[in-house]
């Protein structure tokens, strides 16, 4: 991690983008931090987007942290949001978590974001934590002669 934290800072876009692949693939959550930071940081928008993309994709796959770090990792960024395309990512990821915790983060954040949009629904599986799932409105789904 340490020998490829050096190009994050690197003045060539071209070398940042390869950095930012390499540390979203990382095995566990080291470079996490250093990816949120890069996404919330003023420079090119691309490699921007690209930072909160794979810092967003690694909370999901590290398996070092615990579902309710992750819970407080995503109510912080979804504080330092700045766009419904990044907090569309958060809400996706908090969908795959099944805490009380995540479930309560988006109980809180879907009044805000989901007017408009669709429905959110919540699961309760016999003996499992509640799982958070999505559905479209009827009014999309009556365009193709389906329903929800």
């Amino acid at each position: 991690f340490q020998a490829v934290r050096p190009a994050l800072a690197d003045a060539d876009p071209a070398v940042q983008r390869s950095a930012i692949r390499v540390l979203s693939a990382w095995p566990d959550s080291a470079p996490l931090e250093d990816l949120f930071a890069l996404a919330h940081s003023p420079g090119e928008t691309t490699v921007r987007t690209l930072a909160m993309q794979g810092a967003v994709s690694l909370l999901e796959k590290c398996h070092d942290l615990q579902e309710d770090a992750k819970v407080r990792i995503l109510e912080r960024e979804f504080g330092r949001a700045e766009s419904r395309e990044t907090e569309t990512m958060l809400i996706s990821t908090l969908g795959k978590l099944s805490t009380p915790g995540a479930l309560q983060l988006a109980e809180s954040r879907l009044g805000r974001w989901w007017q408009g949009v669709g429905r959110a629904c919540i699961l309760y599986p016999a003996g499992r934590h509640p799982r958070l799932f999505f559905r479209r409105p009827r009014a999309w789904n009556a365009q193709r002669n389906r329903r929800c």
